[in-house]
């Protein structure tokens, strides 16, 4: 049917190449039909046939255009067409909405009062620096001279350097200085009063007179870890006694120590006693030490025991950019003997000597200037009278302070303040479980009067210690003269 079809179209057409009166046939042409289409054209408008005369004819145009997908044929209205109508077309300004983002006179208006008038910008202009040739945006407000003078001053140079050397590196003045001096040297010799807290309480300046207070803080004893409940328990223990001790900073009384040739030790050969033992802590070792043998490397070491020989560490006393070598041990049990031996083989080439002068042991883990020992510890132990479970004692004056009780198991006491228990953590508004073991703060102190004590007289860097707690001591002493 479509051959038929194109069959029918194509004598149509070549029978209107001869007859005008025959009507052509609709498009779309297939490309055939096309040339003859053009061709009865070209002849009806009294062309000459040939090619290039085209279509003529709107009603012929095989692509006719399109406005928004839709063909232009015949009276199409702008609503067919997609488009809006021309009434809906805005004419005016005052047509337009907001999100147009047009300019309005207001704005404009606005935007141009902020301009700079030709009357601002003339006098602007006036103010202004001329370029001058060979120069650049700016120049030196100095002479040359001035400039040069400058450029021959060395780096890290300093005014008046004959002045004070605390004016150079302190920034301070030489009339601040003269000032100062005069100042510290009214306060050498001066007595200071000085107050410490600490667990240990450390005095740091030489003691000029007997102490004024001493006063150690009690606090009871929760074993365990974690939070109490009924299935942590967490026993509670207070104090019969209070165990007050004094220790000059230096622990080490046994002297210079001089070593010739030491060997590999056995048993109790090569230990020695030490005058102090320590007790459980982190102490630091400091010692000016001298080696003939350049390979060695000295060793020391504490001992809890020597029979047999319980080791509680070693430190390795490694050269370092002085004489002076430092290391630090952590030990766990009280150290009563000690012993230095070689780190090649244990030990010394024969006739070589190892030698450790100004000696030093004391509490921490850093190094601090040497002081000579002081002499034997002081230590008291102060019988309370009573289990105490919180309180503060006065060791001058043998004045107990009860700040909290004890309820060995609670059955519904009424507790005024706060509290600990075996087997509860403590919220306000809330009380212990029925058993439980309780410490209670009290909302009236008491006071218990013991025994007094004396405390012997502090040299420099002593500290004091007590097993029940917190330390605060009050003393007058001498600032040293740090020049």
């Amino acid at each position: 049917m479509a051959d038929l079809i194109s069959e029918t179209r194509e004598e149509t057409l070549l029978a209107g190449m001869s007859d005008p009166d025959i009507p052509l046939p609709d498009p779309p042409y297939t490309r055939k039909e096309q040339l003859l289409v053009n061709a009865i054209i070209a002849i009806r408008s009294g062309g000459d046939g040939g090619g290039g005369g085209g279509v003529t004819s709107y009603t012929y145009l095989s692509d006719k255009p399109k406005i928004a997908g839709k063909t232009l044929v015949g009276d199409q209205t702008p609503a067919e067409l997609g488009l809006a109508a021309a009434d809906a077309i805005p004419t005016m300004t005052s047509d337009l909405t907001d999100d147009v983002g047009y300019a309005k006179s207001a704005d404009v208006t606005t935007a141009l009062a902020s301009k700079a008038d030709a009357a601002e910008m003339t006098t602007a202009l006036s103010d202004k620096v001329d370029k001058v040739d060979g120069m650049g945006l700016s120049a030196n407000s100095y002479t040359t001279n001035e400039k040069a003078k400058l450029a021959g001053i060395e780096a890290g140079a300093q005014v008046n350097p004959d002045v004070a050397s605390a004016e150079a590196d302190g920034l301070m003045s030489a009339d601040d200085k003269s000032r100062f001096d005069a100042v510290m040297d009214l306060l050498r010799g001066a007595t200071l009063h000085r107050i410490v807290s600490g667990d240990p309480a450390v005095a740091r300046y030489a003691v000029t007179a007997p102490v004024t207070e001493l006063t150690v803080q009690i606090r009871a004893v929760q074993s365990g870890d974690g939070d109490p409940s009924p299935d942590n328990i967490r026993p509670i223990s207070g104090w019969d006694t209070a165990t007050v001790t004094q220790d000059g900073k230096n622990l080490w009384g046994n002297g210079d120590i001089t070593i010739t040739g030491w060997t590999a030790v056995d048993g109790r050969a090569g230990y020695e006693t030490l005058t102090r033992p320590l007790p459980a802590g982190t102490y630091t070792f400091s010692a000016d030490i001298t080696v003939d043998d350049s390979e060695q490397v000295p060793r020391f070491e504490l001992f809890s025991g020597i029979s047999p020989a319980v080791s509680q560490g070693v430190i390795r006393l490694a050269q370092s950019d002085t004489e002076r070598r430092q290391g630090t041990i952590t030990i766990s049990e009280t150290a009563a003997y000690y012993r230095f031996f070689a780190d090649r083989s244990n030990a010394l080439a024969d006739g070589k000597t190892a030698s450790f002068a100004r000696i030093q042991i004391e509490r921490g883990g850093e190094a601090t200037a040497y002081a000579p020992y002081a002499g034997d510890h002081y230590s008291v132990a102060i019988p309370l009278g009573e289990p105490v479970y919180g309180g503060s004692l006065d060791v001058l004056s043998g004045t107990l302070t009860v700040t909290h009780e004890y309820i060995e198991s609670y059955d519904g006491e009424e507790l005024p303040g706060a509290w600990i228990s075996d087997r509860d953590v403590y919220e306000e508004g809330t009380v212990p479980t029925t058993g439980a073991q309780v410490v209670y703060e009290l909302t009236e102190l008491r006071t218990v009067q013991l025994a007094a004590h004396s405390l012997t007289i502090f040299t420099a860097g002593n500290w004091v210690g007590a097993d029940t707690g917190l330390v605060t001591i009050e003393y007058k002493a001498t600032l040293p003269d740090a020049r």
